[in-house]
């Protein structure tokens, strides 16, 4: 069982004062399975240990003393904890400073755990172990929170005035899990941890994690100004501080002049509330080390495509989409088909290189192409030349107008594109629910839409249970539902 800490009325002395403010909420969760776990290395080199002959930094946070800051509050803003001797570079001795940063609707409630061990039982007291609460008991709203650290490094012994820029870092970060609600799937209601690191500048740091990864990625901005990347974990409980790469990744920052004297991050939560679905206030263990973790199929995680959408009138298609997470992409190609099956490159698009949501928009010119159906779709490229394509966008040259909402086809069938269509009187952005049919709200998307004909594109209908749904599309003051079954 993962090690819970509920917080005691006497943590109240560890307040933080004022919160720096809550994130953005990131996207559902991933499908995935608490007994995966992948715990092999690459050959005869272990899971998270450096292969023979690399200088790659490996840290070691055991003996941690708090020194100052914040009137004595030593978990409270501005505490700052020294953690002598925690590795070695080229023979010079790396001693680190702790500091925290501040918080928000997250509570501080230890340090560093030396007592913490992995899924197997064995001890992790070489890594830095903070135990981190929700602030309020979690039960009737959303809610998310973090506590943000920022560590420091200086060179010598005992020495902490001389900083050392250290290169090639490798932030790794371990068992980021959760769970959900037993009377639902895990689309509906959950407890998650999430963990988010500083954009120095656009890649530094690149978030890694196994191609079979049950974690998502999660960028924001916030304060203004100040970019996050990382991710937000799954909700298949592991044991202990669990090393298994499905819930394991590495934040990996450059070499050179990119590298680091120190670096801020942030370990937190994400709670979706529903119905009977009350969690308290437990502590989690986090549990994170500097280091090497050579993933079975490495890979960065992925561009989010939160949405793909499409709008006809007076000849012209209008596609717009909107992604997370572009750090590894090049750019997007626009390829439209008639048929179907055979694809043409109808326009190309350069890829922004956000971390944060990012908005395309496109004009599609018919009134000389000959037919009435017209299919559409995103090739994105990334940097290294990989590529993958998006879900389809079907459009009708209709001269009828669309009466309410309809969605395609229905029943709709797991793996295959399921589309929503209806018409709006002018451009804006419209929010699309699926209930069940006992009205708890399954999954739920945003999309910007524009005047005339519109399909959208209903993401992750894989992750529901076959069955009856409702489908629920609210712009401005109107309101238009339909039902549809999902079919296996």
């Amino acid at each position: 069982m993962k090690k819970y800490y509920f917080l005691l009325a006497s943590y109240a002395l560890f307040s933080f004062g004022v919160a720096i403010g809550q994130p953005t909420q990131p996207a559902n969760p991933a499908p995935g399975n608490s007994s995966n776990c992948t715990v092999v290395g690459i050959g005869n080199v272990p899971l998270d240990q450096c292969p023979v002959g690399t200088s790659i930094f490996v840290s070691n946070f055991q003996g941690g003393t708090y020194n100052r800051g914040n009137n004595g509050n030593n978990l409270g803003t501005g505490a700052i904890w020294r953690f002598a001797n925690i590795g070695t570079v080229g023979g010079i001795t790396v001693n680190a400073e702790v500091t925290v940063n501040g918080s928000s609707n997250a509570t501080l409630t230890n340090m560093d755990d030396n007592s913490a061990s992995d899924q197997a039982g064995n001890p992790v007291a070489d890594f830095f172990g903070p135990v981190i609460a929700p602030d309020v008991s979690l039960n009737a709203a959303d809610r998310r929170g973090y506590v943000q650290f920022t560590i420091n490094f200086f060179q010598g012994p005992n020495n902490y005035t001389n900083p050392i820029t250290l290169n090639g870092l490798n932030f790794v970060s371990y068992d980021a899990d959760g769970n959900y609600n037993t009377a639902g799937t895990s689309s509906q209601t959950w407890f998650r941890e999430t963990r988010v690191a500083q954009v120095y500048t656009p890649g530094n740091p690149t978030v890694l994690a196994n191609g079979a990864s049950e974690l998502i990625a999660y960028n924001y901005t916030q304060p203004a100004a100040t970019s996050w990347t990382g991710f937000a974990g799954g909700v298949y409980e592991r044991s202990g501080i669990s090393r298994c790469a499905e819930v394991a990744s590495s934040f990996k920052y450059g070499s050179g002049t990119a590298g680091r004297n120190s670096i801020t991050f942030r370990f937190g939560y994400d709670f979706k509330a529903g119905s009977g679905y009350n969690v308290g206030n437990p502590g989690r263990q986090y549990g994170a080390r500097f280091g090497c973790y050579n993933f079975p199929n490495q890979t960065t995680l992925p561009l989010k495509l939160l949405s793909f959408s499409g709008a006809y009138r007076n000849q012209r298609t209008t596609l717009s989409w909107t992604t997370e997470n572009e750090q590894n992409v090049d750019l997007f190609q626009v390829e439209r088909s008639s048929d179907g099956v055979n694809y043409t490159v109808i326009a190309t698009q350069d890829a922004k290189g956000s971390v944060d949501k990012t908005d395309y928009l496109l004009t599609d010119d018919l009134s000389t192409a000959s037919g009435t159906t017209f299919f559409y779709r995103l090739k994105i490229i990334d940097i290294d030349s990989r590529f993958n394509y998006s879900q389809i966008v079907l459009i009708r040259k209709d001269t009828k107008a669309i009466n309410g909402i309809s969605i395609s086809p229905n029943p709709a069938i797991s793996g295959t594109t399921v589309t929503a269509r209806f018409e709006v009187a002018a451009a804006s952005s419209i929010e699309l629910k699926v209930l069940d049919l006992n009205g708890r709200i399954v999954l739920s998307q945003q999309n910007n839409v524009y005047e005339g004909a519109n399909s959208v594109v209903i993401n992750n209908l894989n992750r529901l249970q076959p069955g009856m749904y409702i489908l629920q599309m609210k712009s401005g003051s109107t309101t238009e539902i339909t039902k549809f079954s999902i079919a296996r």
